[in-house]
Order: C-alpha cells, then structure tokens, then sequence
C-alpha cells in the first residue's frame, strides 16, 4: 500500500498533467484529485507507473517518488519511461516525476549517471514539509 506522501505527490502529478492538457486516465491507488476509481495504468516496459495521461496525439506518464523510494527499481523506470521506444516515437510524451526536494540532487546525479534522455522529464520538486507523515498506530 502507497502512503500517504506518495499518494499526495501522485495527485500533485495529475493536477501538473490536467494543466498541461493531459486527461488523466490511468491511476493506482485512491486519487484526492479524481473523482471516479480510475483503471490501473498498463505496464510499459518492466514496470507500471503510478499514472498515464493522455491528450490528442500524446501521453503522459507519471511517477511519484519518497525519499526512501530511490531505489534500483527508480532506475529501471527512468530508463522505461524516458528512453526513445518503438511506442514513444510514434507520439509526443512527457515523463512526470514527483519527488521530495531533499532528495532532488541525488535525483538530478542518477538522471546524469544512467544518461537519461531528459528531453521529455518533467520533474516536479515537492517541499518535503508539505508531505503528510504517517500515522503511528498503537
């Protein structure tokens, strides 16, 4: 189950794809911003993002990221996401990834050391006291 701060950065990321004209039409997990149950987003590559947009003629996909959540895994999904595919020279797309702003630098280290294309990467900083912490239960 995502937390709390994921689920806060994946909405921030379908409003920043609503405002670039994207319909978010995929979306795991229970979205504050969309007021119907969206469908899983389908898996591109090895890995399923959190979102999937689209407009005419383009999609969008979406990642949301927490701190702890830099892992190996969050390089293969760079790498899926934003490398040129048979798919993504068909149409435009843009690649959304949310992510506290502690961890920014070491975000912006991994783009420069896997040699991302970082043409259509969209990253979308989030200042870390805005994330909501989870609740301890007893």
């Amino acid at each position: 189950m995502a937390s709390k701060a994921h689920q806060f950065i994946a909405d921030l990321i379908a409003r920043r794809m609503n405002l670039e004209g994207y319909e978010v039409v995929g979306f795991e997990g229970a979205s504050e911003v969309e007021a119907i149950k969206l469908k899983l987003p389908p898996k591109i590559l090895r890995h399923r993002p959190d979102l999937i947009g689209i407009k005419p003629n383009g999609v969008a996909i979406g990642e949301a990221k927490t701190a702890d959540d830099l892992t190996v895994r969050t390089l293969e999904q760079l790498q899926d996401f934003t490398n040129d595919t048979n798919w993504s020279n068909q149409i435009g797309h843009q690649v959304f990834f949310g992510i506290p702003m502690s961890v920014q630098d070491k975000f912006q280290k991994i783009i420069k050391d896997l040699g991302v294309n970082d043409e259509n990467l969209i990253i979308l900083p989030v200042p870390d006291r805005l994330l909501p912490y989870e609740e301890n239960v007893i």
